[in-house]
């Protein structure tokens, strides 16, 4: 039998988030994007960063979304996928946080 750990769980979400984000066609309008996890009111998106010249670009950036507000409350650009890790956790332990202190 076969298990899957958090952390390889996490890689392979990344992983297909990113496949996502790069099969949308680059002739549609708008920042390509795509949802990598949603909890109460807020989206953690992957977001294409626009191709340069520079070797060191990153291969996306990770925003913390908040949908009743309309407004990115985080962000990381990740050279790679241990970069996403360590923002997606990040990200969602301040989603965790918001949503304990929102309990009345």
């Amino acid at each position: 039998m076969c298990k899957i750990t958090g952390s390889s769980f996490s890689k392979l979400r990344i992983a297909q988030a990113y496949m996502r984000l790069v099969s949308i066609p680059e002739s549609e309008p708008g920042i390509r994007m795509v949802c990598l996890e949603s909890f109460g009111n807020y989206n953690i998106r992957m977001i294409e960063v626009p191709e340069t010249s520079l070797t060191d670009a990153p291969l996306f950036s990770l925003e913390l979304f908040d949908c009743d507000r309309q407004l990115s409350v985080d962000s990381c650009c990740c050279h790679g996928i241990e970069a996403a890790m360590a923002a997606l956790e990040q990200f969602a332990l301040t989603m965790m946080a918001s949503s304990e202190a929102c309990r009345c």
